[in-house]
């Protein structure tokens, strides 16, 4: 099972960031970015921020 949940930081909400939590390894956290309005979804920060070309803070990983 897979949640949707967009960040709460009005920074980043601004720039349709959202995070995924898989809920059978919470630990396991994909970040996404709506670029071009594509859907894109990689799975480290790092990219995130390339992709997106966005300045942002770190978001907080959901922990079990």
């Amino acid at each position: 099972m897979v949640i949707e949940e967009q960040f709460d930081d009005d920074s980043v909400k601004s720039t349709n960031f959202w995070h995924f939590v898989n809920l059978s390894s919470p630990t396991r956290i994909s970040y996404s970015c709506r670029v071009d309005n594509e859907f894109m979804v990689v799975h480290h920060f790092e990219v995130l921020m390339k992709v997106c070309k966005q300045p942002l803070a770190h978001p907080t990983l959901v922990s079990s």
